[in-house]
């Protein structure tokens, strides 16, 4: 459990520190690092055909930044175009 959290955590660090411009706050960061983690593991799983691929292996990192970033990206297109720019910390 331990393990997943700092997965989601990492990922979604990653992507932030990525991100130029405003970035959002510690709590979407997470939102972001979780969604990137799954997509990650679907990637891996689905179209890349690993067959041994755990959500939380070594090889899900690249997918799971590159899936954070892009969430990211559109949840900071959402806040600006919703005005909500207090929730970038």
């Amino acid at each position: 459990m331990l393990a997943a959290v700092l997965w989601v955590v990492v990922s979604g660090v990653v992507a932030r520190a990525l991100l130029w411009g405003d970035k959002p706050g510690p709590l979407l960061t997470v939102v972001a690092g979780l969604g990137g983690c799954l997509a990650g593991f679907l990637v891996g799983h689905q179209v890349l055909q690993l067959h041994e691929f755990h959500l939380f292996a070594p090889e899900s990192l690249m997918p799971a930044v590159v899936a954070s970033v892009i969430i990211l990206l559109v949840i900071r297109r959402v806040m600006r175009a919703t005005q909500r720019t207090w929730l970038f910390r």
